[in-house]
């Protein structure tokens, strides 16, 4: 009845934005929605007189789960204004950062990213879907609904800008619905590739748990943690957190990672403002010789220059120390591959 419909909108306007905090670009509840109320609207199955109320249920969800995640950030102790500048503001900056600092290991990852996506099958599903849907096969809204949430996941992936594989997350779900519906429809072949594309996962989840990944930063971090003092500090330049993690010191930099670095401190500026202050890091780690480089075009390079001294190269990584403080060097680590941190 109409109370189960308007309640289905409630928490399908909830689960809308839950998807949108976990990560910004995961409309695909609200795409879902629109195209299945006007899909419906448009062949006489929705009344309109009923679409108002959907709507408003569905914000009403929205509002509600909001209002309930709003209160727990703060009582977590984040601001909401600063849980909407990483959602937003920043991501806008971020995509412009990407966009003017593509090189070659993007256009790689982008290569592995649709390389990944065709060997896991995925597309096959998809262009079932696509053609169940446009021949009428599939009849109804929810398989036209799914259809637009598909096309704008891979819209979604393709314009992330750093292609990194776990964006195909978000295939997964309206792929496995879509799955779902060609094999309740008896659509011809859905079982046969529902079962392809299942063993193409198996085979992959076996393959992962025997493979061996490798954490550098973790392997580096052990290192510096075993030569340096409880109350030392410790910067990675830039990214691979887990160095520092690892390491079990303080950065007194206050971005961990490669994006926010590049964002919000373009030049470097405050970097190198805490290399020459009394606040200055024990220890400075630095991801390769490209990021080394790139350093030595901005102001950096002469402040690590003047106040830091080479004491290790780790795993690809150079380790500097702070000139007037003495540790032993670290230790260069039996493997790169260390699994846990100590």
């Amino acid at each position: 009845g109409d109370r189960r419909r308007l309640l289905a909108a409630g928490v399908a306007g909830g689960a809308a934005v839950l998807a949108l905090l976990v990560k910004q670009n995961m409309a695909d509840g609200v795409v879902f929605a629109a195209v299945v109320w006007f899909v419906a609207w448009r062949s006489g199955g929705l009344a309109g007189r009923r679409l108002p109320g959907l709507v408003a249920a569905a914000a009403a969800g929205g509002v509600l789960t909001g209002t309930l995640l709003a209160a727990w950030t703060l009582l977590h102790g984040s601001s909401l204004g600063g849980v909407y500048f990483a959602m937003y503001p920043f991501r806008v900056r971020a995509a412009q950062v990407i966009a003017a600092g593509a090189s070659a290991a993007t256009g790689q990852r982008l290569g592995a990213l649709l390389m990944a996506w065709l060997v896991s099958g995925l597309p096959l599903l998809a262009l079932a879907l696509a053609a169940a849907v446009l021949r009428g096969r599939l009849r109804g809204p929810v398989g036209w609904g799914l259809l637009a949430v598909l096309c704008f996941d891979l819209a979604s992936v393709l314009t992330g800008g750093s292609f990194w594989h776990h964006y195909l997350v978000q295939l997964v779900t309206p792929t496995g619905i879509a799955a779902g519906l060609l094999v309740r429809h008896r659509v011809r072949g859905a079982r046969v590739l529902g079962l392809l594309v299942v063993a193409v996962a198996l085979v992959a989840w076996t393959g992962s748990l025997r493979a061996s990944q490798a954490d550098v930063g973790t392997a580096v971090g052990l290192s510096v943690r075993q030569a340096s003092h409880a109350h030392d500090t410790l910067v990675s330049a830039f990214g691979d957190a887990t160095v520092v993690l690892a390491g079990g010191l303080r950065s007194p930099y206050p971005f961990l990672w490669s994006l926010p670095a590049r964002t919000l401190d373009r030049h470097f500026g405050l970097f190198e403002s805490l290399l020459l202050s009394h606040r200055s890091p024990t220890w400075v780690v630095v991801e390769g010789h490209r990021t080394l480089d790139h350093l030595r075009t901005d102001a950096v390079g002469p402040a690590l220059s003047q106040r830091y001294h080479l004491v290790a190269q780790l795993c690809g990584r150079e380790v500097y120390l702070r000139d007037g403080v003495h540790r032993p060097a670290p230790r260069r680590p039996a493997s790169c591959r260390a699994s846990a941190i100590g």
